[in-house]
């Protein structure tokens, strides 16, 4: 009876590790494909569209512009390490994410839905946008500056 017990928790035991083995390897490639998008937007070369270069008139729709630095992407904090004041992992990183481009598309359709709107610019300004990869590292890696890129 008591073998049947055991076996019977080792099976649960295996079935719950086998879960939080599938949802850490989901993380971890839902972590590699933003850093793979992160890398590639900080490689490719700024494209400035026509629309934002156009010389103004009373009439020449407005272009937004907004800022996204330091996403921290990978990076944990615990509750634990900083008194208890902050924490912070991918699951935030993702939905500040979520909230900050829901934000701009939320200015783009309700806020300036009455002026001329061509669209907004968006400056990656670097800052650390994967784990153990500061600017300087980037720098020093590639022998090119990493930072300071403009996304559309």
């Amino acid at each position: 009876m008591e073998d049947r017990a055991t076996i019977t928790t080792l099976k649960r035991q295996l079935r719950q590790t086998r879960r939080q083995l599938e949802q850490a390897e989901a993380g971890w490639y839902t972590s590699r494909r933003v850093e793979s998008f992160i890398e590639d937007a900080l490689e490719t070369p700024p494209v400035t569209p026509d629309w934002v270069l156009k010389s103004g008139s009373p009439s020449s729709p407005s272009v937004g512009t907004s800022a996204l630095s330091d996403i921290e992407y990978g990076e944990v904090v615990r509750p634990e390490e900083v008194f208890g004041l902050n924490e912070y992992d991918t699951a935030i990183a993702q939905e500040r994410l979520r909230r900050y481009f829901e934000g701009i598309i939320r200015i783009q359709t309700e806020v300036m839905a009455s002026v001329p709107f061509a669209g907004t610019v968006i400056f990656a300004l670097g800052g650390r946008t994967s784990p153990g990869r500061s600017t300087r590292s980037c720098w020093r890696r590639t022998r090119r500056r990493c930072s300071s890129r403009t996304s559309v």
